[in-house]
């Protein structure tokens, strides 16, 4: 429905968990969404006071030019990137002045306009150039980070982070980080089988939603291609990359893996983001959300 109704069912659904919006870097976008945020608060009756919002920024390691690349790509055939997971991302782009159709080629954009493009709808390039983009973009929104569950990744994102804020002249004194973490249930095995599955042919799992996985789990120890053979991986290293990159079996491991994030590294903010792959999709994660209600929250004190 209209963007209005969507933000009272989203106040309606559950109006302590706050808003997850994917809607890119640009402030005339983001302004935007908070608008149609506040409207539909109003509909219903209620007040944004308090109301927790939450920016999913699409993040594109790489070198200078990597925004212009992902800008000019596509996701699929007949997909461009831009339009992945949803055409709703040019609706946003919309609002920050660049108008492109579902069904564009995206390899038609200009040089110029797909990197002004590119840095209105998220944070491409080098650890620190994405750094200080995020801390100009909005200070006080914090970041997201998805490089994983080991202390070394997490250092090595963190220390980006303060290198970037350094470089822009700020402070992350009181700069909320929150960290995206892969949940996939199931058995003691499960992420064995996740780590060793493919997301899509030709795209290992550990390569979504980017390469940049791998650049984290570097971090961690554990080098690995773009391109490799996950069913290649051994048993027990693929057990270790698991533990590294997610949090994987039954409800009571992942709650008790988190806790150990929390002490090891200091890990307070987490999204959790299901497993999945091409096929299943974005099915609703029904699964996990009873999980995270009934063991995992609870352990964590929640």
């Amino acid at each position: 429905g209209p963007p209005e109704t969507c933000a009272e069912r989203l106040l309606q659904a559950r109006e302590e968990a706050g808003a997850f919006l994917m809607v890119g870097l640009h402030s005339a976008s983001i302004r935007a969404a908070l608008r149609h945020l506040e409207q539909g608060a109003a509909r219903a009756g209620r007040s944004l006071s308090g109301f927790p919002v939450v920016f999913v920024i699409t993040l594109g390691l790489g070198s200078a030019e990597a925004g212009t690349r992902w800008v000019r790509s596509w996701f699929a055939p007949g997909q461009p990137f831009l339009a992945y997971p949803s055409a709703s991302n040019l609706y946003w782009l919309k609002e920050a002045g660049f108008e492109l159709e579902p069904t564009h080629d995206p390899a038609a954009l200009g040089e110029d306009q797909a990197r002004q493009i590119a840095d209105a709808f998220g944070l491409f390039g080098p650890p620190e150039t994405c750094a200080e983009r995020l801390l100009q973009a909005r200070e006080e929104a914090g970041a997201f980070l998805m490089v994983g569950l080991h202390s070394a990744s997490i250092r090595a994102a963190l220390r980006h982070l303060e290198q970037g804020a350094a470089r822009a002249g700020r402070s992350l004194s009181g700069f909320p980080v929150v960290f995206v973490i892969t949940l996939g249930l199931g058995s003691a095995e499960a992420g064995t089988r996740w780590v060793r599955s493919w997301f899509a042919p030709g795209q290992p799992f550990l390569a979504y939603p980017s390469a940049s996985n791998l650049y984290w789990l570097k971090e961690a120890g554990f080098e690995l291609e773009p391109t490799h053979d996950p069913a290649a991986l051994g048993e027990d290293q693929a057990r270790q990359i698991a533990d590294a990159f997610g949090l994987f079996g039954p409800p009571e491991t992942c709650a008790e893996r988190l806790l150990q994030a929390r002490e090891e590294a200091g890990v307070e903010h987490v999204f959790l983001f299901p497993a999945h792959d091409l096929e299943r999709g974005y099915n609703m994660p029904e699964a996990e959300l009873q999980a995270f209600e009934r063991v995992i929250r609870p352990r964590l004190g929640g």
